[in-house]
């Protein structure tokens, strides 16, 4: 567990790291909010016992997590769109059923995908209306699909379906700002900006960025691009936009009818609860 922490960002706005043994029973070693600092969750692991136990019953561990551990009292921000990672390292099969509790906890990526085909049901997609590609990042960015690669809203529809969490220890949110107006936002990937077709990019994520982002916030502001911000986005990212003048037009502009290049890019966290 040390050398995984190790190679973590570990802090209180970054990646929280929880601790449970199981055996008969399970028991919380470390809470997500136990230690706010790496050096304490290290400290923390060094002060971890074995607990004795004739049986290994993931099964209800899995729900222990689930029900008592993965909650806000206790850490986690889930509520906040953070994405949550269970490891589960064990020494053989499961003494009892662990398909119900596994079930529970593979339901938060299909969460931020329904959330992400919500928005996609309420607009006109089709190559000469509104055009929509998805990227994902974390460490690095990953292009999910491109803005002339689907010409129908259907086709969209399944390739969100498709759509898989990448993991990763950071959240490099310039990185990828500056990586989608390179490799986006132009003309072979399907973008019109050169045919002054609005562009929008709305940006997905639960914590604050582990790089910096102003100066590819700027460069999408010159690039008259119009960011969409979630409401968990950090506040160096809003400020980055609105320093050279309040973004000038409002979510509202946006109408179904209307051809736009939009880009949904959603940060993945790995063990971030």
């Amino acid at each position: 567990m040390r050398r995984v922490v190790e190679n973590l960002n570990v802090g209180e706005n970054k990646i929280r790291i929880g601790v449970v043994q199981y055996g008969d029973s399970p028991n919380a070693d470390m809470y997500l909010n136990t230690h706010a600092t790496k050096e304490g969750v290290l400290n923390g692991i060094k002060e971890v016992r074995q607990r004795g136990g004739r049986q290994r019953n993931l099964g209800q561990a899995l729900e222990f997590v689930s029900r008592d551990f993965l909650t806000a009292a206790r850490g986690s921000r889930k509520q906040e769109g953070v994405p949550q990672f269970v490891v589960v390292v064990s020494s053989g099969s499961s003494t009892d059923d662990v398909a119900p509790a596994a079930s529970t906890l593979k339901s938060e990526f299909p969460s931020i995908r329904e959330m992400i085909r919500r928005v996609i049901e309420k607009l006109d997609v089709g190559l000469d209306n509104v055009r929509i590609s998805v990227v994902q990042y974390s460490d690095d960015p990953h292009m999910e699909f491109l803005l002339n690669q689907y010409s129908t809203k259907d086709e969209v529809r399944q390739a969100v379906t498709r759509l898989r969490s990448i993991g990763g220890s950071q959240l490099n949110t310039g990185r990828a700002l500056d990586w989608v107006s390179k490799h986006i936002y132009q003309r072979s990937a399907g973008s019109r900006i050169e045919e002054a077709v609005p562009q929008f990019l709305i940006l997905v994520t639960g914590g604050k960025s582990t790089d910096d982002v102003t100066r590819p916030a700027h460069q999408l502001k010159r690039s008259m691009l119009i960011l969409i911000l979630d409401e968990k986005t950090s506040s160096s990212l809003s400020m980055a936009l609105t320093t050279q003048g309040q973004l000038g037009s409002p979510i509202s502009v946006i109408s179904s009818s209307e051809p736009s290049d939009s880009l949904m890019c959603r940060k993945t966290k790995f063990a971030s609860p």
